[in-house]
Formats: C-alpha cells, structure tokens, sequence
C-alpha cells in the first residue's frame, strides 16, 4: 500500500471518529463527554430493513416454582430442545424441567385439558396432559409427560395445579435427573418452547 492511500484512510478514520463524537453531554462531574450512537450512522438508511416481521409471543407460566432446564446428558441425552436422541437418529422434541417425584405441576397456559398424555403405550404407568389453549393463547397446544392430573376435561388458567411429578428415573436409571418433559405447538406446528417458558423482560 503506497503513502497516499495510508494518508486517505488514516484521514478518513479521523473524520469519521470526530463526526461520531460531535455530540457531547455532561457527566456526574458536569465534564461534556462525547455520546457515541449504537447506531452506525454511515451505513445508507435503504440498506437498513425497518419493516422485519414480528409478533409477541405470550408468556407460558412457569410450571414449577423454580424452572431449571435438564442438563445431564449421559446415555439418555439433555433435556434441551433438539437435543440428540437415540445416537443421533431423532432429536428432542421439547424441554425438559426438573422436578421431584409428587412436586405440584402448574398449568403454563389458560386453556383446556382435552385429554391424557400416554409417553409410553407399553408402560402406561406414566402419564400426562393435553393442553389446547384459549384466550391468548388460542392457537397453542402444550402436550406435558411424567406428570398425573385429576383435570383431564377441565379449563384451567395459566398458573392453576394441575398435577404432580411422577419419578421417570424409575423407569431408566435413578442417575436421570427426574423431569416434566413439554413439548409446544402452535397452529398444530411443532415449535420451540424454550423462549415461552424462559422469556425475560
């Protein structure tokens, strides 16, 4: 790189650094400070897409008192969503939440319980409960595993009991870190519920 083209960008760096610092404003002391924007203001307004599509998505309520997602790996796989399955031939299909064997079990939405959950045809032992909801969250369905109710048929809130923890390391090692597995649906989609049950504001 020849001396001319240094000096042009070592010139350009400047202006811009002293554009970016024009606006100043007191600090604690009363010293004027420069304001630096989180905006890049030389990137052209059409290269900037303003018109993304959005739409909020509702809170699910917390079904247990203290929400901790499984994380134990082993042979059986993490309790995240799209965790691997059976050496990598499915993936998880919900979130799994710790729990302890006969913890109460809260409702994440406002809805119906339409039916039971059976995880295992060949085990009915283990339980659970189909969730179609209303109000705002018409539109959601919450299918829940592990878990007894004595609501099936019920409308509920988002926040009521609606059950208790059964104990899934009973069934596969007692290393499994007892869990309420939910899975989410949206219009009869498949989705992620991990930013519905783990949403900040």
């Amino acid at each position: 790189m020849d001396a001319k083209k240094v000096i042009i960008i070592v010139g350009l760096a400047y202006l811009l650094t002293q554009k970016n610092l024009a606006k100043t404003e007191p600090n604690f002391f009363g010293e004027d400070i420069p304001v630096i924007s989180p905006i890049d203001p030389y990137i052209p307004s059409e290269e900037i897409d303003l018109n993304i599509p959005t739409y909020s998505m509702p809170f699910f309520h917390p079904i247990v008192d203290t929400m901790v997602m499984r994380m134990d790996g082993r042979p059986w796989g993490d309790g995240n969503y799209g965790a691997s399955r059976n050496g990598n031939t499915r993936q998880h299909l919900g979130v799994d939440i710790t729990v302890y064997k006969g913890q109460t079990i809260y409702s994440p939405i406002q809805g119906i319980i339409t039916r039971e959950a059976i995880p295992y045809a060949s085990d009915p032992k283990y339980r659970g409960v189909y969730i179609e909801g209303t109000g705002q969250y018409t539109g959601y369905a919450v299918k829940m595993f592990y878990m007894t109710s004595n609501k099936i048929g019920q409308g509920i809130f988002a926040g009521d009991v609606i059950g208790e923890a059964q104990a899934i390391n009973e069934k596969y090692s007692p290393q499994m870190t007892n869990h309420v597995h939910i899975e989410a649906y949206y219009n009869n989609q498949l989705i992620d519920p991990t930013p519905l049950l783990f949403q900040t504001v």
